[in-house]
């Protein structure tokens, strides 16, 4: 290095170091005491002590996209050298899904090489600058707030296909009843009304859980329904699906859906729902 040919200071050459090996990734914070966070890597499942420079110590369970340095001259913790960007949705499955189809793309070595250079350079030089543009949501003291996915471009609040999705004073109903359609596919004979209700509790259920956690910036509501249906794969799998859905194609709609009913009209059912604020009690 020209620098070291210069007589820089050998600590300023291992900083330096450290900064040109490392690379953005995706974290989850698994533990916090204090000051220190436990991160776990979701590229190479590696976890690592680090402590937030931002002084952003989040929550458990929350994803961070930012930059951990190792260990430098004698610190004996990794640094988060950057205030960390904190993914409020989708959430983790949706996310491995993600780095699951980067690594996809590059057969040729392992998927932790893979991941490592898409982190480290992108697709193109612009790549995590625009994710970053179009996903901000909000920021608050020492971190700041994305909202969607790299790859699909409905999920960012600022990309010009998210503004495209119908706007949300579209009828609750009507939009609702759209999420709630690949729950309502059934073959064979038309659904009764009791079968419709039951799907559409679940979809209920669903959508608010997702729109609680966005408006609050954690997982608790998803985590709480994934609990509920655990050990049911079949029920899982759609869960999921429906999950990613409402993230996706209806993340930009963040009213809650309150009573509704079920009417039969000219052998039609209709649907009437009641849309609530994510604030209200």
């Amino acid at each position: 290095m020209i620098l070291a040919e210069c007589g820089t200071h050998p600590g300023i050459l291992t900083l330096m170091q450290a900064l040109q090996d490392s690379r953005m990734g995706i974290y989850r914070v698994q533990e916090r005491d204090g000051a220190r966070v436990r991160l776990q890597d979701l590229a190479t499942d590696h976890t690592c002590t680090a402590v937030c420079a931002s002084g952003y110590s989040g929550r458990l369970g929350e994803l961070w996209f930012t930059r951990v340095l190792p260990p430098a001259l004698t610190s004996a913790d990794h640094v988060v050298f950057t205030s960390p960007y904190v993914l409020t949705a989708p959430d983790v499955s949706a996310w491995t899904a993600y780095l699951d189809r980067v690594a996809s793309k590059k057969p040729a070595g392992t998927r932790a090489e893979a991941l490592e250079h898409h982190f480290k350079w992108g697709p193109n030089p612009r790549y995590w600058l625009e994710f970053v543009f179009e996903a901000y949501s909000r920021h608050e003291s020492g971190t700041i707030f994305l909202h969607g996915l790299p790859d699909v471009a409905e999920s960012r609040p600022h990309s010009p296909s998210y503004r495209h999705l119908p706007a949300p004073d579209r009828k609750i109903s009507e939009a609702f009843l759209e999420f709630a359609e690949p729950l309502l596919e059934k073959e064979g004979a038309p659904p009764t009304g009791q079968e419709v209700e039951r799907v559409l509790q679940l979809a209920a259920t669903i959508w608010n859980s997702v729109v609680l956690d966005t408006v609050h910036g954690n997982t608790e509501w998803v985590t709480k329904l994934r609990n509920q249906i655990a050990g049911q794969p079949p029920l899982e799998a759609l869960i999921e699906q429906m999950i990613l859905r409402k993230q996706s194609s209806f993340g930009h709609d963040l009213r809650l859906i309150g009573e509704f009913k079920i009417i039969e009209k000219n052998g039609e059912w209709r649907l009437r729902a009641e849309a609530r604020a994510p604030t209200a009690p």
